[in-house]
């Protein structure tokens, strides 16, 4: 994996070789599908609900196995893809081996949070939440990762690519791919839930996502950003504030909002790794011969 020095990732500059290094392929084997970038109008669109569980249904779901897996990353979700539905896959094993990758393989159509849970007792927040790496395959990966507050336990309903209602109680990792996808189909990104101070970090890669999406692209979400903050659940870090030094807030999370909100991204790392499996891979540029080729449905 390459690795990107200290001074290379500097707070307000961008780095050409670092944000070529994290291109999705611009072609996947299997699919015509491809990934869709921030900040495209698609990433913040209201998406329909499933109605239709059918075998048209069951092969896009293969088809975004194939692009997730081509990119590297354990989720993804209809808007990536270029699609406004409230439909999303994930994997938290996408490298396991065989059967096994098949058998972590989930998806989920229609999902509601019913619940973020919390310990009996009107814990204060960091009792029932988690701080980790975030990175997404819409904003390079590496380039726009950050430091993300989850529940850290969800009670969840969604229904299965044959339209059956599965309810469950999700913990740990798998808790915070199914928060981060759900937040795709709210029409929020992770970045919305980025500190300010990080926003500034990571300022140059979105700049130059804008300038290569052209005119009218969709920089907040909707409504305003400052709206969509303030419902969040949990709420996102602030600037100072860290997973052992938690902003004091409301005993309690608030219920979930009709629109939730999507997780946010921090500064590129010192050494770049994986942020913690969303975004894509290393070697990923879109001028590499690696980044599959199409085949014609």
């Amino acid at each position: 994996m390459m690795q990107f020095s200290d001074e290379v990732i500097t707070a307000g500059v961008f780095n050409q070789e670092m944000f070529d290094y994290y291109a999705n392929p611009k072609e996947f084997d299997g699919t015509d599908l491809t990934v869709t970038e921030y900040p495209s109008p698609i990433l913040r669109a209201e998406n329909a609900e499933i109605t239709e569980f059918d075998a048209k249904l069951q092969q896009l779901c293969k088809e975004f196995f194939l692009v997730m897996y081509g990119a590297n990353g354990v989720g993804l979700a209809a808007p990536q893809v270029g699609l406004n539905l409230r439909l999303f896959v994930y994997n938290c094993e996408p490298t396991a081996p065989g059967a096994l990758r098949r058998m972590g393989e989930t998806i989920v159509c229609n999902p509601k949070i019913i619940e973020y849970c919390q310990p009996s007792g009107g814990a204060a927040l960091p009792a029932w939440t988690d701080v980790d790496i975030e990175g997404c395959l819409s904003s390079r990966n590496e380039c726009c990762r950050g430091d993300i507050r989850r529940a850290s336990t969800l009670q969840v309903e969604y229904q299965d690519e044959r339209g059956r209602v599965k309810k469950r109680k999700l913990r740990g990792f798998e808790a915070r791919v199914f928060q981060h996808e759900y937040d795709h189909i709210q029409g929020v990104l992770h970045i919305d839930r980025q500190s300010p101070a990080n926003r500034v970090i990571i300022k140059p890669f979105l700049d130059v996502l804008e300038e290569q999406h052209g005119a009218g692209g969709a920089t907040e979400p909707l409504p305003s950003l400052a709206a969509v903050r303030s419902t969040l659940v949990p709420p996102p870090l602030e600037d100072g504030e860290s997973d052992d030094q938690p902003q004091q807030r409301a005993a309690s999370p608030p219920s979930p909002p009709k629109s939730a909100a999507k997780p946010k991204a921090k500064a590129p790392p010192k050494s770049v790794k994986s942020s913690s499996g969303f975004g894509g891979g290393a070697g990923n540029a879109a001028d590499n011969k690696g980044g599959k080729k199409k085949k014609k449905r």
